[in-house]
């Protein structure tokens, strides 16, 4: 008997006791939807990881200006006194950052201006920020529309503009931007271009600033016009805080060399910053611990969903067992009647696969399903990958032959005179 007729007489089989054969592959589709939704999970997450890692840049280092822990014992002290506080990143250190690291080609300061945008009469909350023109070179960011920043825009204190998608949108939504212009406090600045749009939604513990809220202007226009003392009033004093430059971001040549330079970096500023009020982040480092809790994220969860394949293989295999012990007769009958114990063998195996293939199937439907529904539900980034699809079926169908294997044997071995003799 070919393999096309054991198959059939096989799904003939199954299809005279549907219920029965629905609720013994149920094992098998929840297995299966677990490893899928499960590993599609793990790969979205995968993904948010790498496109926060490329807005960061994977060759770049970021030093972030903090607030000191002193900065607020300070203000507990001097509560009722008017003071100016000065800590974090100094425009001039970002010089020395090229001629002591030779490994850094790019060096680009920001620094974030907290005053009320206009355009019209409209007032939104958006992010300005003082920067130079390689912003665009070290982020791997384009203009949508006109054009960014230039080194004649910082030569010249050009009041100029660059602004993010989201803030194009906010500040215009359907109307011309070209030409026009937008109040940053009490200055003006005209709108030069409009960038494209990078979105990547922060997690996995990284800081991700929003680059389509933000308008860009040259860092030396927003030194002349701002300076780098911010006041923030209060019923019957003020706060002062002095800042330079928020954060700067390096460009390094080559990717072995991150590392190496960042340890450098922190040693050279904690030696220029006692008291500890920078922060250097390597985004190639959060790159591989993400990889490592992810990795290990995968490995739980694959286990898990691996019990749940298990579980279906064990109930395929009692049923099996139970098919065997009720279908005597017609074992008895088929070898009677010529069929060998291998025929018998194959049917009672390719039953068990069947059931393991079907299962299979309905769960990679259950399981894609699913996990369009946790990203609906959760918000989460969810990615079905083809590794996923075919490992679960694999698996599903494994299961279905090593727990299929030992009823098939049972079923062979049945004496067809004995199982003539049952009622």
């Amino acid at each position: 008997m070919g393999p096309l007729e054991t198959a059939r007489l096989a799904l003939r089989s199954l299809a005279l006791q549907k219920v029965r054969a629905l609720l013994t592959m149920l094992g098998v589709v929840i297995g299966v939807a677990a490893v899928i939704a499960m590993l599609s999970i793990s790969e979205g997450a995968k993904l948010e990881t790498l496109e926060q890692i490329r807005v960061l840049g994977v060759n770049n280092l970021r030093v972030r200006s903090v607030k000191p822990v002193i900065t607020e014992r300070k203000e507990e002290e001097a509560s009722r006194e008017n003071w100016i506080f000065e800590y974090g990143l100094r425009f001039a250190e970002l010089a020395r950052f090229q001629t002591l690291l030779p490994d850094v080609e790019l060096v680009v300061p920001l620094r974030e201006l907290r005053k009320d945008v206009w355009a019209g009469d409209r007032k939104t909350d958006i992010t300005v920020v003082g920067t130079s023109s390689h912003l665009a070179e070290i982020l791997n960011y384009r203009a949508q529309a006109g054009r960014f920043l230039t080194p004649s825009d910082e030569e010249s204190l050009r009041r100029v503009c660059v602004l993010g998608s989201g803030a194009r949108r906010k500040l215009f939504r359907f109307q011309p931007w070209q030409g026009e212009d937008v109040k940053v406090g009490e200055a003006w600045f005209r709108v030069v271009g409009v960038m494209e749009d990078k979105s990547a939604k922060a997690s996995g513990g990284i800081n991700l600033p929003d680059l389509n809220n933000q308008i860009y202007v040259p860092y030396a226009t927003a030194m002349g016009v701002y300076g780098a003392t911010s006041v923030k009033e209060t019923t019957g004093n003020f706060e002062a805080v002095k800042v330079e430059v928020d954060e700067a971001i390096l460009r390094i040549r080559s990717e072995d060399r991150i590392v190496p330079v960042g340890r450098s970096l922190r040693h050279m500023l904690t030696r220029a910053h006692p008291q500890g009020d920078f922060e250097v982040i390597v985004p190639l480092e959060l790159l591989h611990q993400s990889q490592r809790t992810q990795r290990t994220f995968t490995i739980v969860m694959a286990s898990i969903a691996a019990l749940s394949l298990l579980v279906g293989g064990i109930g395929i295999m009692n049923i099996m067992l139970a098919n065997v012990a009720e279908r005597k007769k017609e074992i008895g009958t088929r070898r009677a009647l010529g069929a060998r114990k291998r025929d018998i063998r194959r049917q009672f195996l390719m039953e068990s696969v069947l059931l393991s293939l079907i299962g299979g199937l309905l769960g990679i439907a259950l399981g894609a399903g699913g996990a369009r529904l946790i990203q609906l539900a959760a918000g989460w980034q969810t990615l079905v990958s083809p590794f996923a699809v075919v490992l679960a079926f694999a698996v599903a169908t494994a299961a279905g032959a090593v727990f299929g294997t030992w009823p098939a044997i049972k079923a062979a071995s049945v004496d067809p005179i004995v199982a003539l003799r049952e009622e």
